[in-house]
């Protein structure tokens, strides 16, 4: 047997012991240094189709998740580490590797930012730069004022193990939101519920977790701000957590979000 075949069979039967280009994240140079299924991403690592960069149409990595999804409708349902390389011609134009929802809501959605329970960083928000979208243990924010890509919505909730939805709800923002509002806020689209079972629709017409009402400040490096009003202020996402309102009624008030371990993605 051959040396390519006998990697291939390692694979497939889960032994990797003397196989290491097997393993799921080995180096490789080319798609001929990973065996099948997997392929050689932009980072230099071996990816399963799940979890690996897909090529757009046009024969170069998508601008983000949504570009890959529509570039590729077999990735739906395949949540997973991707690369995508940045079509606007501003910040850091590198390929870079994201984690792209491919399930909620149609799908496409990129991972902006991840929050984690007792953990506090010095810079946080639209921003920074912080940790790796595969560490669940740490804080992450993409970055994404210097990863450029556009997007016209915004998917916010709580997560529970790994990056699963417990609660979210998906928004449209405007499409100058980044540059247009980096020290002001602005009234978003009406808050969509996706997961989870608190709908304020329900409780009467025109009903919404009121603070989720405004977004903005993307300059600012202490917080993915979310709030009820315009007026800056300590609230929105946090490295650490949900900060809003612990007032009464917490599905109107904040989307029973307070408090919980947050993700922000945008398609």
């Amino acid at each position: 047997m051959g040396e390519r075949s006998c990697l291939i069979w390692s694979c497939v039967v889960v032994m990797a012991v003397t196989a290491t280009s097997c393993v799921e994240g080995a180096a490789c140079q080319s798609h001929e240094d990973c065996p099948a299924p997997q392929s050689c991403d932009g980072s230099g690592r071996c990816r399963s189709p799940a979890t690996s960069g897909t090529s757009s149409s046009s024969g170069g990595p998508a601008s983000s998740c949504l570009g890959l999804l529509q570039s590729n409708p077999a990735l739906a349902g395949q949540d997973g580490l991707y690369t995508i390389q940045p079509s606007v011609p501003k910040g850091n134009a590198a390929a870079t590797q994201v984690w792209c929802d491919m399930t909620v809501s149609g799908g496409g959605w990129t991972l902006v930012a991840r929050s984690v329970v007792g953990e506090q960083v010095s810079s946080w928000g639209w921003l920074a730069q912080e940790g790796a979208p595969d560490d669940d243990n740490k804080p992450y924010s993409l970055g994404v004022n210097d990863h450029v890509f556009t997007f016209s919505e915004v998917l916010v909730g709580a997560h529970a193990t790994g990056k699963t939805w417990t609660r979210a709800y998906r928004m449209a923002l405007p499409a100058d939101f980044l540059e247009g509002y980096t020290d002001s806020a602005v009234a978003v689209g009406a808050a969509e519920p996706v997961v989870g079972d608190c709908d304020p629709r329900e409780r009467g017409p025109g009903e919404l977790p009121f603070m989720l009402a405004y977004a903005g400040y993307t300059h600012h490096d202490n917080t993915y701000f979310f709030r009820d009003n315009d007026q800056r202020g300590w609230f929105g996402l946090h490295s650490d957590g949900w900060v809003l309102s612990t007032a009464t009624n917490p599905c109107t008030r904040s989307g029973e979000l307070e408090s919980l371990p947050g993700m922000i993605m945008v398609r």
